[in-house]
């Protein structure tokens, strides 16, 4: 889920900074850079459990998104990402991994906080539409 999320964000970090949203680009930017940190952090412990990291995401990337489509697409990401990583954890805590379960509450952390900017944006696009991109567009 972490190299999917990489995958996406990047690709739309691009597209972002070409059709001029900057602001929004450097916020999609600063997560996927975050999102590298946990697929960091993930492989090195999955390492120590003896298993081998995969390199291969969980699905492709969305390309052409539209400006409108990005923030409801990345919202349900990490609103999917974050319901996995709490069932991965119970399972962790159930076999009594509690270092594993412990690093998958910590990066669910983030994916809250990545979910709660995400939404902010969406839901501001909802409301207010092409006026709000307008006004954020350079």
């Amino acid at each position: 889920m972490e190299i999917q999320a990489i995958l996406q964000y990047r690709n739309q970090f691009y597209e972002l900074d070409v059709r001029g949203y900057d602001d929004f680009a450097e916020t999609v930017k600063a997560i996927y850079i975050e999102e590298e940190e946990h697929l960091g952090e993930l492989g090195k412990r999955i390492k120590e459990l003896g298993g081998e990291p995969t390199a291969d995401p969980f699905q492709s990337a969305e390309r052409g998104q539209d400006i409108s489509t990005i923030f409801a697409f990345d919202t349900d990401l990490e609103s999917n990402t974050m319901d996995s990583y709490n069932q991965f954890a119970m399972i962790c805590r159930e076999a009594r991994d509690t270092i594993s379960a412990r690093l998958l509450e910590e990066i669910n952390t983030d994916e809250q906080a990545h979910f709660i900017k995400y939404r902010v944006v969406r839901d501001f696009i909802a409301q207010y539409g092409d006026s709000y991109l307008s006004n954020k567009a350079r």
